[in-house]
């Protein structure tokens, strides 16, 4: 019995495995710091590439950020003759993807933030949950932030003037206020993680398609819950493309992300 505990295969095996799953742990959690960095994303906004994205994409947190940025990044420079409006956020958090767009955008284009700042407005859809999908969003998650946090961060990496707006995308103020703002927007990113959220967050910007004009449509959570965020935006478009007309193409997507163009 002794020898077949210290059999030396076994052993050589157990020792390797221990190895290998504590050295990709230190790994993990040193990519997962260093993707967290806001300024390390910064000075690597114009260098990360589809390479980079190749080398570190079995890492979550870098796949998330490289492939997002990159993919932000060709979105603006593909299309830059079709991006004839603004741009708004929807779900800013502590302002990160604004910072990014800032740097990618036209100066002349307006940027506009909205949030209620308070973290998530209810707890997520109960659902059956896929393995990449959190356990469950939780009523005030996110809610470490504030337009405060989300100013230094625009002061501190030199970006121009955004109007942030705190409220609910559904709140009737929030539509009067967007529409004082900007009467064409062209890149709307949505980062709310959950269903109705998204879905109010499309209803906020349907009257700006009333110009048929192209609309770039960018889910930054789309991957995260499997019943949220698509739930909310099939449910949006299969109610109002009878309606609108519009045509739908899918242009970029990381594991967590899905980058839509809306024409006509």
């Amino acid at each position: 019995m002794l020898l077949k505990i210290l059999n030396p295969y076994k052993l050589l095996r157990f020792f390797t495995e221990f190895t290998s799953n504590n050295i990709n742990f230190i790994k993990n959690k040193y990519l997962n710091s260093k993707f967290y960095d806001l300024n390390y994303l910064i000075q690597n906004l114009f260098s990360f590439d589809e390479k980079t994205y190749s080398k570190y994409c079995n890492n979550i947190v870098a796949e998330h950020q490289i492939g997002r940025i990159v993919n932000m990044r060709n979105l603006v420079d593909k299309h830059r003759n079709e991006i004839t409006g603004d741009f708004l956020e929807l779900g800013v958090f502590e302002g990160w993807s604004l910072v990014f767009f800032d740097k990618f955008l036209d100066k002349k284009k307006k940027m506009i933030g909205i949030d209620t700042f308070e973290g998530l407005p209810h707890d997520s859809v109960n659902v059956s949950l896929g393995q990449k999908s959190v356990p469950k969003w939780v009523k005030g998650e996110f809610g470490s932030t504030s337009t405060l946090k989300v100013e230094s961060n625009l002061k501190k990496f030199k970006c121009r003037k955004v109007s942030l707006l705190k409220g609910v995308f559904a709140d009737r103020k929030i539509h009067e206020q967007l529409k004082k703002l900007s009467s064409h927007i062209s890149i709307v990113h949505i980062d709310c993680d959950l269903r109705d959220s998204a879905y109010d967050a499309l209803d906020l910007v349907k009257d700006y398609l009333n110009s048929k004009k192209s609309m770039f449509i960018l889910f930054d959570d789309w991957g995260v819950h499997q019943n949220e965020i698509p739930d909310g935006f099939y449910k949006w478009v299969n109610e109002n493309q009878p309606i609108l007309k519009f045509n739908l193409e899918k242009l970029y997507t990381t594991n967590y992300t899905r980058y839509y163009k809306l024409s006509f």
